[in-house]
């Protein structure tokens, strides 16, 4: 069991990997010629792994079901961010083609800024900030409306050629 003074620096260090996931995922591809879809899955990966990490340090002697119902927030971006990688991976030649509609190009961007925005509300929330569960409530269907557009579009609207 880890005191408050560990929590804390575990917590640190976990932010500081979501940081470093989201720098790999928006900025990696600009410094190293690295492919588009290759920095999503790995930035993103490592986001995802760190809210698993979050969720299993704050396990302690509660009940499963208030954990559960405590935790959904954390549940819900892990489930985005898995659709999210799922979709660069599925896709991972069209996507590193660079031969993308312009509503694709338009919606990626918005869908990445709408994760770091639910990030953000997950972050206030573990501090003790309950309005941002309910904002993080709100925004997790239009971002899966977003990534479901996404998905349309690379599956129907682009052709391998």
């Amino acid at each position: 069991m880890m005191n408050d003074k560990e929590k804390i620096y575990v917590k640190n260090i976990i932010i500081f990997i979501i940081v470093f996931g989201i720098f790999i995922k928006n900025f990696l591809y600009l410094i190293v010629p690295i492919k588009n879809a290759i920095a999503s899955i790995v930035g993103y990966s490592l986001v995802l792994g760190s809210i698993f990490m979050l969720i299993f340090i704050q396990i302690e002697n509660t009940p499963i079901l208030k954990f559960l119902k405590e935790k959904i927030p954390y549940f819900l971006i892990v489930l985005l961010l898995s659709f999210y990688i799922s979709l660069n991976i599925q896709f991972f030649d069209k996507i590193n083609s660079k031969n993308l509609s312009q509503q694709y190009n338009l919606i990626e961007p918005l869908s990445s800024f709408m994760i770091l925005l639910q990030l953000y509300f997950i972050h206030e929330y573990v501090n003790g900030k309950e309005r941002f569960k309910t904002l993080s409530y709100v925004i997790t269907p239009l971002n899966f409306a977003l990534i479901g557009i996404m998905y349309i579009n690379l599956r129907y609207f682009l052709t391998d050629g």
